[in-house]
């Protein structure tokens, strides 16, 4: 019996840690289904959203234009005095093929005059078709 209770307590720490890990939701069809079921933003998120200007086609490596690969990425962020904090992949698809332009395009492009907030959401789209 001594045996099986320091498995078990493993065990059950190992599906916790696996339940809580920060790694980016992939299951999700669309940007807009990813952010359906992460938690709701608060008041000031909401109000610094549209801060976010919306992705460049100069902004898009060349080799996934000419790929024609569409993908997104949910970037999850802090805004504290006008400056990004915090900043994660929420959720992604492609495998990440999109994160780290998301997230440098989320950096850049928040409102230096949004209010602060915490635990921002922005979707970051780019649909292409193959050439």
């Amino acid at each position: 019996m001594t045996v099986r209770l320091p498995l078990l307590l493993l065990a059950i720490w190992v599906t916790v840690a696996a339940c809580t890990t920060s790694q980016p939701l992939a299951s999700a069809a669309s940007a807009e289904e990813a952010l359906k079921s992460l938690p709701p933003v608060s008041d000031a998120c909401r109000a610094a959203a549209p801060t976010v200007r919306p992705l460049r086609v100069a902004d898009i490596p060349e080799h996934l234009i000419r790929e024609g690969r569409s993908g997104w990425a949910v970037i999850r962020y802090s805004i504290e005095g006008g400056s990004v904090s915090d900043i994660s992949v929420a959720a992604s698809s492609l495998g990440g093929a999109y994160n780290s332009l998301a997230v440098q395009h989320v950096k850049k492009n928040v409102n230096p005059m949004s209010p602060n907030a915490v635990n921002c959401l922005a979707a970051v789209t780019v649909r292409l078709s193959p050439s």
